[in-house]
């Protein structure tokens, strides 16, 4: 049984991509629990949108524009957070974009590994010093099943954009935001530091994420009948968001663990032991390529 923290006053958090979906239903649901929270989304328009929609405690949410495809935005939210901030209690990595078609970031780095991955990587950096001075701090970094069919990052080309294949980048991206979250509890522990570190999926939720896929032309063949099934059995977004709330609130958790629909794809989240060994090695791949690709260290 996980028990759940229910009031959040005094701690403050941050979800990426907060003004829809899981992301948003994170936003209110942490808001409502007393936390003040900074709801980041690519634009103030897209984040005033957002928080027109909180109907309970909006005065608990801050806006911050933050565009993971871009370094210098990137620097600029996480800057802007550090001059109002003393803490962080609770980083939620939710933003990500899926199957969408060959693209590169500001950085040039492939769209979906930039955002999902490199980009999360630079803002957990660039926030690190108020992590470590934040007691019990955590982070909650959303993955997906599609991780079972990522390949990990390559040194020498990890974003693969000779052979891009959106569903296989897409992979690839969040079995990086696996290895990241926990090879960033292991760190926490290497280091002393009191934090910790868990990861997310939401299963199949009808969060609109099905539709971008479709809209942008990358998915493929088969990307309407996710569609069709996201909005035919997925949970509602609030349903899916349920694990990472749970990551980002639960007591007396160990850290390098995954929440998740109890079925897989459905059904009530539980807390979930490692269900896939990840070797040092892996971890410490991960994070020679991270550090090389955008410059910025983490521990």
């Amino acid at each position: 049984m996980i028990t759940e923290q229910k009031d959040l006053t005094g701690k403050v958090a941050f979800v990426t991509g907060g003004n829809s979906g899981l992301g948003l239903a994170t936003v209110k649901e942490l808001a409502k629990r007393n936390a003040k929270v900074y709801l980041a989304a690519r634009t103030m328009d897209k984040a005033k949108s957002a928080l027109a929609k909180i109907t309970d405690s909006p005065e608990n949410v801050e806006l911050i524009v933050l565009q993971l495809d871009s370094l210098n935005s990137i620097k600029k939210a996480a800057q802007e957070f550090i001059d109002k901030e003393k803490q962080l209690d609770i980083l939620v990595l939710n933003a990500g974009i899926m199957a969408c078609p060959k693209n590169i970031t500001e950085q040039g780095f492939e769209t979906q590994v930039g955002v999902n991955h490199f980009g999360h990587f630079s803002l957990t950096a660039l926030l690190m010093d108020l992590i470590k001075a934040t007691p019990n701090s955590r982070v909650v970094t959303v993955s997906s099943v599609a991780r079972h069919q990522g390949k990990n990052l390559k040194p020498t080309d990890p974003n693969q954009l000779d052979k891009y294949n959106a569903w296989q980048s897409y992979g690839n991206s969040k079995l990086a935001n696996y290895i990241f979250a926990t090879g960033l509890d292991r760190k926490f522990k290497a280091a002393g530091i009191n934090a910790k570190s868990v990861c997310a999926h939401p299963g199949l939720t009808n969060s609109g994420l099905q539709e971008k896929a479709v809209a942008m032309g990358g998915a493929g063949k088969n990307a309407n009948l996710w569609v069709v099934l996201a909005q035919k059995i997925g949970m509602s977004s609030y349903e899916g968001a349920k694990p990472q709330i749970m990551g980002a609130t639960a007591l007396n958790i160990k850290g390098e663990e995954i929440f998740g629909p109890k079925y897989g794809v459905r059904g009530k989240a539980i807390k979930l032991r490692k269900f896939r060994k990840i070797s040092d090695n892996k971890v410490n791949n991960l994070w020679q390529i991270s550090e090389t690709q955008t410059g910025l260290k983490i521990l």
